[in-house]
C-alpha cells in the first residue's frame, strides 16, 4: 500500500506531514486520518457530517481489497449487480477489480471503520483469500452483523485505532492482532448466516436476470411485467420483497451506472442519454442529479479535472 500512500499525497488528498514516532499516520484533507498498519494494509477511522454534493463516488474499481464497518450514515453501495442500504453493524468487502460505488442519499453524519490491504496482505499468518473474502463462499459483498458480533467489531475497531493513537512499540503490533480478530469475525458472521439463509424463488432470478440482460431497452415496469405475465403492482411487491429494492429504482440504478460509464469514457451527456436507455433527457438528469449528487454535466466537469490533476 505503499503506492496508495505515495498517490495521495501527490494528489493532495494527504497533506504533507507525516505524524507518528512509532506508527505511520498520515492527516487526509477532509480531516481524519490514516495509518499504514503494515506495507500491505492501511486502516482509519472516519467520521464526517455531509451532504449529497460534497460526497462523489463514482463506480470504480482498484487493485486492492476494500472492507468497510458502518457505523451511521444513509449510504447506499452498488457492486457489480447488487445493491445495499448501509445501516448500523453492516460490512461490505470489495475484490480487486470489481466495480463498485458508494452513494449518499441525504445529509447525514457518516462514520465508518475502513480498512484497505493488498490480497497478500495477511500471507505472514499463513491466511491466503480465504480468510476475508467471504464473498466466495456467500455469493454476496455484504453481510449485517447481529447485535452481538456488532457490539464486537466495534470494539475492535475502537482498539484498533486507539493503540495506533496511541504511538508507542506496540501499537502497530497490538493494533494488527484486533484487526485479525475483527476480520475472522466478520468472516465467520457472513459464512454463518450463509449457511442459513433461504434461497430466492427461481422466478425473481429469472425476473432480476431479465433486467440485468435489457435493462436499456426497458422503459418501464409494465415492460418487465408484462414480460412475465404480473401486474405491475405485484411484481413491484415481490421485487421489493426479495431485493430490498424498488424495482423501478433498480432499473434506474443500472441505467444511471451505464450513464455513468460512458462519461468516464468521454462520451457527451446527450449521448450518455440515449445509450444508457432514456427517451428524455429531462428525467435522465433528475435521475442522475438524485443518484449521484451532481448533474451530468458536473460529473463530467469534476472527473475531467481529476484526469487532469493525475
Amino acid at each position: 500500500m505503499r503506492r496508495f500512500v505515495k498517490r495521495r499525497l501527490e494528489t493532495g488528498r494527504y497533506l504533507p506531514r507525516r505524524t507518528g514516532a512509532y506508527t505511520e499516520r498520515y492527516d487526509n484533507a477532509r480531516g481524519w486520518s490514516d495509518f499504514l498498519l503494515t506495507d500491505g494494509i492501511v486502516v482509519s477511522y472516519r467520521r464526517e457530517t455531509l451532504a449529497p454534493k460534497e460526497f462523489l463516488d463514482a463506480i470504480h474499481s482498484h487493485d486492492y481489497c476494500e472492507m468497510h464497518l458502518d457505523v451511521c450514515g444513509d449510504i447506499t453501495v452498488a457492486c457489480d449487480d447488487e445493491t445495499v442500504n448501509m445501516t448500523e453493524g453492516t460490512v461490505y468487502f470489495i475484490a480487486p477489480g470489481r466495480s463498485h460505488a458508494v452513494r449518499l442519499m441525504s445529509p447525514c453524519n457518516y462514520e465508518r471503520f475502513v480498512i484497505y490491504f493488498r490480497p497478500d496482505a495477511f500471507s505472514f499468518a499463513g491466511a491466503d483469500s480465504n480468510f476475508y473474502d467471504f464473498t466466495k463462499r456467500t455469493g454476496r459483498f455484504f453481510v449485517k452483523l447481529g447485535t452481538e458480533e456488532m457490539q464486537k467489531a466495534f470494539s475492535y475497531a475502537n482498539r484498533i485505532i486507539g493503540a495506533l493513537n496511541g504511538d508507542t512499540a506496540r501499537s502497530n503490533p497490538l493494533a494488527l492482532s484486533y484487526l485479525l480478530r475483527l476480520i475472522s469475525l466478520v468472516y465467520d458472521s457472513a459464512v454463518g448466516g450463509a449457511e442459513n439463509r433461504s434461497i430466492l424463488p427461481r422466478k425473481m432470478l429469472d425476473i432480476k436476470e431479465y433486467i440485468d440482460k435489457h435493462y436499456l431497452d426497458i422503459h418501464c415496469v409494465e415492460d418487465v411485467s408484462k414480460h412475465f405475465f404480473y401486474s405491475r403492482e405485484h411484481l413491484s411487491r415481490l421485487f421489493s420483497k426479495h431485493y430490498g429494492v424498488g424495482i423501478s429504482e433498480y432499473i434506474a440504478n443500472k441505467k444511471i451506472s451505464h450513464a455513468v460509464y460512458l462519461l468516464d469514457r468521454g462520451e457527451s451527456v446527450a449521448m450518455a442519454c440515449t445509450d444508457a436507455g432514456f427517451r428524455n433527457r429531462t428525467s435522465f438528469i433528475r435521475l442522475f442529479s438524485e443518484c449521484m449528487g451532481v448533474t451530468p454535466a458536473q460529473y463530467k466537469k469534476h472527473r475531467a479535472g481529476e484526469h487532469v490533476d493525475e
